[in-house]
């Protein structure tokens, strides 16, 4: 690594103007389980390293308004384990559960894992599942953006130099519907996925299916939410599964990795949303 200026503010209105005096020379780091290993492979080599673990206004769980409102210093592990989040929304949890290993999640925060914006990542598409928002805010104020326009290409988020990601706000999930999540893990179980796939369900007292959402990471710059609005009003066995399924095959736009070509993970793609949004069904309370 060369060398860096460090600082560690208390106060968010110093890290605003170490933003403002340095923006594209700085970075800023909180748990540093992506940024120090960029900055070892020289991939990233910032003047300035501006620490935020001081700053407690950016630590918190709260529901304000029917939303979970994440403060951005909020670890993995402390937003799995969270009361408000077992009992209000146990998918996010659920999910949470699979990233990497705990000694990873117990550092690793949910603001930095957003801001590298790394579609390869658990929480993207968790996130855009659920239509959460992230604020980002500086010294001229701030500012919501939903994660479906947060991210905008591999490692690129819509975050300006001067800002800082605060927070996450999400809907709690409705409390009637099924949820999956599955992810395809080619190599350890630690590792990224080669293909993840999120779904929520809700189910009619006809049987049929009210709503249903469906997202995937690791296929695309971005992640990526499948058109479900054809399966809303059909029986749960409907063979538009299948469709709304193979359609991915157009969305998706893999990189050949050591996880599989970029064939092979479009194929994965598909069997893996039906997959998941067929164990989200089963799984929505009738």
């Amino acid at each position: 690594m060369e060398n860096f200026e460090f600082h560690a503010p208390r106060e968010l209105a110093d890290v605003y103007a170490l933003l403002d005096e340095h923006e594209y020379d700085a970075r800023l780091i909180a748990g540093g389980t992506s940024l120090v290993t960029f900055m070892k492979q020289q991939l990233v080599q910032p003047d300035h390293l501006i620490h935020l673990g001081k700053v407690s206004a950016l630590r918190g769980v709260d529901i304000i308004d029917g939303e979970l409102v994440v403060k951005s210093l909020t670890t993995y592990r402390e937003l799995e384990t969270h009361p408000l989040v077992l009992e209000q929304a146990p998918q996010i949890a659920e999910v949470l559960g699979h990233v990497a290993t705990i000694r990873i999640r117990e550092s690793a925060t949910i603001g930095g894992g957003l801001s590298q914006g790394d579609s390869a990542q658990d929480g993207p598409g968790l996130w855009l599942l659920l239509n959460a928002r992230v604020v980002l805010s500086s010294s001229s104020g701030r500012r919501e953006v939903a994660i479906g326009d947060f991210f905008e290409d591999y490692f690129t988020t819509v975050t300006e130099p001067n800002e800082l990601l605060t927070e996450i706000r999400i809907p709690l999930p409705p409390a009637n519907a099924g949820f999956a999540y599955s992810k395809f893990l080619p190599r350890s179980e630690d590792d990224y996925a080669a293909v993840s796939a999120a779904a929520l369900v809700t189910i009619s007292k006809d049987g049929k299916i009210e709503s249903a959402r469906l997202t995937l990471g690791s296929v695309a710059p971005t992640p990526i939410r499948a058109d479900t609005d054809p399966l809303v009003g059909q029986p749960t066995d409907t063979p538009l599964i299948d469709t709304v399924a193979e359609s991915l095959r157009e969305r998706v736009d893999p990189l050949d990795d050591v996880r599989g070509s970029a064939a092979y993970k479009t194929d994965m793609a598909v069997v893996f949303a039906r997959r998941t949004i067929q164990l989200a069904i089963e799984r929505a309370p009738r």
